[in-house]
């Protein structure tokens, strides 16, 4: 239900009045939160925690995925469009296969490990996305 409100409502909405890559920052920071909700779980027991962890994840991943998806696809010529969503896809399907599979072997060794280690790469993925937003500006500045 969070998931159908965020990207059928909320990111539609964002994404008219802001750009792409502003709606994915927020997902990014959102999930990044999210994830540091649910791994504060661990300390600090609590149902209503445990309610607004999921609610703010989620709402962090469905405002992401389709914003992260019309950068991927304008990043690409029109004719390889179809391939490079097709790509993006096919790594999505692949990280849903193997993300379970690495936070039951992470989850062994630290309850909250897995949602420490998934927001240090969030982390990591704003850092990567801040570096190539500002080498976009610098060699459009430079053009």
């Amino acid at each position: 239900m969070i998931d159908i409100f965020s990207q059928g409502f909320l990111a539609r909405k964002l994404l008219h009045h802001y750009s792409d890559t502003t709606v994915a920052i927020l997902g990014l920071i959102l999930s990044f939160i999210g994830y540091l909700m649910v791994a504060s779980l661990t300390f600090f027991p609590s149902v209503m925690l445990l309610y607004a962890s999921v609610i703010v994840f989620i709402t962090g991943d469905g405002l992401f995925e389709p914003a992260s998806s019309s950068l991927i696809a304008n990043a690409a010529d029109r004719t390889m469009q179809g391939r490079v969503q097709g790509a993006n896809q096919g790594m999505q399907a692949i990280a849903r296969v193997l993300g379970p599979l690495y936070a039951a072997f992470v989850y062994t060794y630290g309850r909250s490990l897995p949602y420490i280690i998934n927001a240090v790469l969030i982390i990591i993925a704003l850092t990567i996305f801040a570096r190539s937003l500002t080498s976009i500006k610098n060699s459009t500045s430079a053009a």
